[in-house]
């Protein structure tokens, strides 16, 4: 028989159905598509509906769709089309782009939500482009979370925030705004302190305003323009991790926290941010901490500031303020270290260069004055061998311990590159990764293509190693498919990638090659016993995780696997599973790497919207229009989906977009998905040297 997915949606039932039929083996690939399709289930918590649709009230415009629906309506906007409306609600409903959608708002547009409820609900706005306007929550109800996700906002030249929220509420609070790109002309002044993210609460309030601000790349330009910007005069708490954004410009501050009146306290972790120049007329900022009244207690851990006006700018004005500062590179600024009126500070293992000024900043014994060699002063990186690698205090991350663990590129903490101790870098970026692109050349056993590369070779237990086909990753080469499940192993000194089904690799195919520099989030998982399909994965840190992006690539210890692998998270494990549903053999082996989502680890789903017959395409700024881009691939079963086959990368040229395609030419299934990693590093210098990073 046919087993069919049944979830409430919209106070109706809908069936899904699983292409999978219920007799003899088959019934242990029930129980795997039962335990997804709870999983599934729960997510489906929320109202929902979609807009454009047929149906009334939203067959006609959006404001109208938010009008007639209830509190707590998810709306899924599903067009490329322009949105020529300025919304304004006093409801609380998500608005969130369609799977494969990009819907922009007309010039000018905004989207304001004001909050005047009381009880539990969550906000959330996401995937929606703005130009020249911006996202406005008036927060004065209470119990709320409110998200603003994978927005857009460009060309804001309003003297306006890109993204504003306003507490006017004693209410706990909930603000989490997270991976948006957004572009703005702000000239604010110490009395109109704008921001490109703003984030404000009134006087004499009470309750605590918490929450990640987190993985935002933001351009801020004006005279006295802002990054971040947090404004407190109330009695409560302000307690925020704001953890690898990268701004450019914001001459005020990149991050620019004043606690101007009231009794009440900010808690500011602030990690792995990236400050630099946008252009040559707006010199940056990097954090400027001021303390009016009450009290600040700030940890600013492993970010880096290049040619800011000031680096770290720390003011007791009244109140307390105490902060730690460790691990900061700070290079060619006007003023480096700016610590005024008594401020507590405990400092050290920070690398300061080249600054005109540091005021009242006595280094600890573990700080450097050395040039940091970086790739560029707009390109902040370190280079290899660069004084502040393997130089950071790593246990001063314990300071930041409940903020996001990644970089200012999204990427895992602390690394090692070769065999050497993992240690945190100084600054905001994390060296470590080894990453290259390989081209078979149908040289000795044809089925076998031997990886000669210096930063692998003689290193025969490698559980970071990681491969993914690359049909076209170079401008001016004619493509080359390899239509098998592929594998890695190790022989006679030098890793080699093989077809399972010891087909001829066909030559000219190309793989993305990537050593993960972490060692606490890299492992291999075996195959115990025959009889099942997949197999869980025990690890503390993926445990009861089901947020986390991995990838597996089939490691070959002896026994072959001829079959595509995948991924899916049930009963508080992730476990690795054939998409084919075919079982597995005992001695099966893979290397699985792990972390959190990011701006450049990401689940990428697939919809009627963004796939074509075999291919499925990605949008991601990171990797629009950069083909040398070398992109990690894990096939996911998230959404109760397995697909069966072999897949690859390919480069449309004409789009400037990266797909993923089923090799066996199968037309991709609805829903499939994947897990996706990207280097920004690698795609920052790809262009200019990208031949130097073949082999």
């Amino acid at each position: 028989m046919i087993h069919n997915k049944i979830y409430k949606h919209n106070n109706n039932f809908v069936v899904t159905r699983f292409n999978t039929y219920l007799s003899g083996d088959n019934m242990k690939k029930y129980l795997i598509l039962l335990l997804v399709s709870l999983l599934i289930f729960s997510s489906y918590s929320q109202a929902f509906v979609i807009w454009p649709n047929d149906s009334a009230p939203c067959d006609t415009t959006l404001q109208a769709c938010i009008d007639a629906s209830p509190e707590d309506e998810y709306i899924e906007i599903q067009t490329d089309d322009l949105i020529n409306e300025n919304i304004f609600t006093n409801k609380l409903v998500s608005l969130v782009a369609g799977v494969g959608y990009q819907p922009r708002f007309s010039a000018g547009r905004n989207i304001q939500l004001n909050s005047n409820t009381s009880g539990s609900h969550t906000v959330t706005i996401k995937g929606l482009t703005l130009v020249q306007g911006k996202i406005f929550f008036n927060i004065i109800g209470s119990g709320n979370i409110f998200n603003a996700f994978n927005n857009t906002i460009l060309n804001n030249f309003n003297n306006d925030p890109g993204i504003q929220i306003n507490i006017g509420s004693s209410a706990n609070i909930t603000i989490n705004v997270k991976y948006n790109y957004v572009d703005v002309i702000t000239n604010g002044t110490f009395i109109n302190p704008f921001g490109a993210i703003l984030i404000t609460k009134s006087s004499k309030l009470t309750g605590t305003v918490d929450g990640d601000i987190y993985g935002n790349t933001i351009t801020s330009i004006g005279a006295e323009s802002k990054g971040i910007s947090l404004i407190d005069g109330s009695d409560g708490t302000f307690d925020f991790n704001i953890t690898g954004n990268v701004i450019k410009g914001a001459t005020f501050g990149g991050i620019y926290a004043d606690r101007t009146t009231g009794s009440g306290n900010f808690n500011l972790d602030i990690s792995s941010n990236s400050f630099y120049a946008s252009d040559s007329i707006y010199k940056p900022s990097g954090i400027h901490i001021i303390n009016q009244s009450g009290t600040t207690d700030v940890d600013i851990i492993n970010n880096t500031m290049i040619s800011s006006i000031k680096g770290i700018h720390l003011r007791e004005d009244s109140g307390t303020l105490t902060a730690d500062v460790h691990n900061n590179l700070l290079a060619y600024n006007t003023i480096g270290f700016d610590f005024l009126n008594g401020v507590s500070v405990s400092n050290d293992y920070n690398l300061y260069y080249s600054n005109n000024l540091d005021t009242n900043f006595i280094p600890g014994p573990n700080s450097i004055n050395s040039s940091p060699k970086l790739m560029g002063l707009t390109n902040p990186r370190l280079q290899k061998g660069s004084p502040a690698e393997n130089a950071g205090n790593t246990l001063a991350l314990v300071f930041v311990a409940d903020a996001p663990y990644v970089d200012a590129d999204g990427l895992y903490r602390v690394k090692r590159e070769g065999t050497g101790a993992a240690i945190v870098d100084i600054g905001a970026y994390e060296r470590g990764d080894v990453y290259f692109n390989h081209v078979h050349s149908n040289t000795g056993t044809p089925d076998v293509s031997t990886i000669n590369n210096a930063a692998i070779d003689g290193l025969p237990n490698l559980n970071d190693l990681h491969i993914t086909p690359n049909f076209n990753p170079r401008t001016g080469i004619i493509g080359v498919a390899n239509n098998s499940n592929d594998g890695i192993f190790y022989q006679s000194g030098h890793w080699s990638i093989f077809n399972q089904d010891q087909a001829i690799i066909n030559n000219g195919a190309s793989f993305n090659v990537i050593k993960y520099g972490s060692t606490t989030n890299t492992i291999q998982q075996s195959v115990a016993a025959n009889g099942m399909n997949s197999v869980a994965i025990d690890n503390s840190g993926l445990n009861g995780n089901p947020n986390r992006i991995l990838q597996v690539t089939q490691l070959l210890t002896g026994v072959f696997n001829d079959h595509p692998p995948g991924v899916f998270h049930s009963d508080d494990k992730w476990r690795i599973t054939n998409m084919d549903q075919v079982d597995m053999v005992q001695g099966l082996n893979f290397n699985i790497s792990y972390q959190i989502p990011s701006k450049s680890a990401w689940e990428h789903i697939v919809s009627e919207h963004n796939s074509n017959s075999s291919l499925t395409f990605i949008n991601n700024p990171l990797i629009n229009n950069r083909q040398c881009a070398q992109i990690q691939m894990t096939q996911s079963a998230s959404q109760g989906v397995f697909n069966a086959s072999p897949v690859g990368l390919i480069y449309f040229d004409d789009i400037s977009k990266w797909a993923i395609y089923n090799v066996d030419n199968t037309n991709m299934l609805m829903n499939s998905a994947f897990h996706l990693t990207v280097n920004p590093e690698q795609v920052s210098m790809c262009d200019t040297i990208f031949i130097n990073d073949f082999e």
